[in-house]
């Protein structure tokens, strides 16, 4: 009883490659063409790295 809770702050970036690691399927929709959407599994620290210059 009344243990603390630590809270730890994680930069977006970090949790972004954390996530990607799990090599999920992400869908990426255009934001000019709506109609238009592409989806893919990233595999790979070098796709990461690339992906994270668009952001």
């Amino acid at each position: 009883l009344g243990q603390k809770v630590q809270k730890v702050t994680v930069q977006p970036v970090n949790l972004i490659f954390r996530y990607l690691q799990n090599k999920p399927r992400i869908q990426v929709w255009l934001y000019e063409q709506v109609k238009m959407q592409i989806e893919r599994s990233f595999v790979g620290s070098i796709v990461l790295k690339h992906l994270f210059l668009l952001f």
